[in-house]
């Protein structure tokens, strides 16, 4: 028995691939472009702490995800020279979230040192705590296990030396305006344990002001909020 196969069903089938693989370059066009704009290079030129760079262009950059010691606290000094051991003079590449800049005009990023994630490290080492503010969580999976274990082998910060438990705060405005007035305070708190934290009950007092109570909500691990508490009494 003989088949027969018409021209125009040949040809059909030679048009079919062609489009077929115009598809696949315009996708992987597509995956290269996103790539581009997601991941960016430059050289550190300076190191302020643990988790904030100057590259040679002038641009700051601020680690996502990771909150490491300010000045004057435990473990500063390490987290820094950690860092600075790691990224000093060198070529790095920037891993972006959701959000590439933030109010300071910071970038923010993973950064990488020949394929190691310096967020990662810092992390791992117990010099840094997930410090996640959303829409930027892209790695808060592999960081909050990180953390769990530097945490159970009680490195750095979770060492008996520190005194990191269940929440931190990371900046608080002042419970008086420039004229002596008692305000609200504005704090930002993380929670910094291995649970979900539910901060009624929870209170932020000062040795010579008011105390003010925060609201009853909860925070997953790794979460920093921004809250507004609320007077309790006078101390």
């Amino acid at each position: 028995m003989k088949i027969y196969i018409s021209v125009s069903f040949i040809t059909f089938i030679k048009h079919s691939q062609y489009i077929i693989k115009a598809f696949i370059l315009l996708y992987l066009l597509f995956i290269i472009s996103n790539l581009a704009f997601s991941q960016e290079t430059g050289q550190v030129q300076k190191v302020y702490d643990g988790d904030t760079v100057l590259l040679s262009d002038g641009r700051k950059v601020r680690y996502l995800e990771i909150n490491t010691p300010e000045w004057q606290e435990p473990f500063y000094l390490k987290a820094k020279r950690l860092n600075e051991s790691l990224v000093m003079g060198k070529d790095v590449r920037l891993e972006f979230d959701e959000e590439r800049v933030d109010k300071y005009g910071r970038l923010l990023a993973y950064v990488y040192v020949e394929g190691q994630m310096v967020n990662a490290k810092l992390i791992e080492d117990g010099l840094a705590h997930a410090f996640f503010i959303p829409p930027n969580r892209k790695h808060h999976a592999l960081l909050l296990k990180l953390q769990a274990d530097a945490r159970e082998r009680k490195l750095g910060i979770w060492s008996k030396r520190s005194k990191m438990s269940v929440l931190k705060i990371t900046s608080v405005s002042p419970a008086r305006s420039d004229e002596g007035e008692l305000i609200q305070p504005y704090s930002r708190i993380a929670n910094i344990s291995n649970v979900k934290v539910n901060l009624a009950g929870y209170t932020l007092s000062s040795e010579t002001g008011p105390s003010y109570k925060f609201p009853d909500i909860e925070l997953a691990r790794g979460i920093r909020s921004s809250l507004l508490a609320e007077r309790e009494s006078i101390i």
